[in-house]
């Protein structure tokens, strides 16, 4: 009883912010896949595809809900009820996707991966630019490398400088997001875990992230170590998977 109150509790607080990490994540994630094109980096280039079919159900919700708010509510009620209600939709959208599992259905629908798998992947945050994965010991950082495969290194990397400029705005975003996501991450810790195990996690996250958007920038990896191990690596919660 007390697992299924924490899991609910944890479905909701993820609920607050999930439209918008998806909806980042999906971008982040289709920017990527560009990039990747470009350098024929086609293993590099499935798992952004993944990450896209992923987060197609928060995309959407953030691309219908959204503009419904701002431009249909504001007609009949005011600004401050139009932003409640846009809120309420999308945390309502969130927790009913989450509670029952309507991402991983989705994909067992338009991928050939099985369950398994699915649930498997739905434990990592794989396009986050780090990466953070239970199963590594280390945060692994995305290569600043991948146009060495490409003949003409200096063309592609300045073409594609915008649109890394554009990617590292969105991990920025993100950042800010698992920040934010920290406080009702310790109001749920404070009655379930007093480890704060979530809420650390978002504040990892947050700093691996703001770290990121600069490394995407300056590739540089020398401090790539040193910075995993001084923010250390985020924990996997039961329903922290973004």
């Amino acid at each position: 009883m007390g697992y299924c109150r924490k899991k609910l509790a944890n479905n909701l607080k993820s609920s607050i912010f999930c439209g918008t990490k998806g909806f980042l994540t999906f971008c982040l994630a289709a920017l990527s896949y560009l990039e990747y094109s470009s350098c024929n980096n086609t293993k590099l280039q499935e798992g952004a595809a993944f990450a896209m079919k992923r987060n197609i159900i928060p995309f959407f919700e953030m691309a219908i809900i959204v503009p419904f708010a701002c431009l249909a509510l504001p007609a009949m009620v005011g600004l401050m009820q139009c932003t409640l209600v846009c809120a309420a939709l999308m945390i309502a959208t969130c927790f009913v996707v989450r509670t029952f599992n309507l991402r991983e259905k989705l994909m067992e629908k338009i991928t050939d991966y099985s369950r398994e798998t699915i649930d498997g992947e739905f434990k990592k945050d794989t396009i986050k630019f780090p990466i953070f994965d239970k199963n590594r010991k280390h945060i692994e950082y995305n290569s600043p490398n991948q146009v060495s495969e490409v003949g003409n290194t200096f063309l592609i990397t300045f073409l594609l400088f915008p649109l890394k400029v554009v990617q590292s705005c969105i991990m920025l975003s993100l950042a800010a997001v698992e920040l934010l996501e920290a406080v009702p991450s310790a109001c749920v810790d404070l009655f379930f875990d007093w480890s704060f195990t979530s809420t650390k996690s978002n504040l990892q996250k947050s700093g691996h992230l703001l770290y990121a958007s600069v490394r995407n920038l300056v590739p540089i990896t020398m401090l790539d170590e040193c910075i995993a191990n001084l923010i250390g690596t985020p924990k996997v919660t039961c329903c922290g998977a973004g």
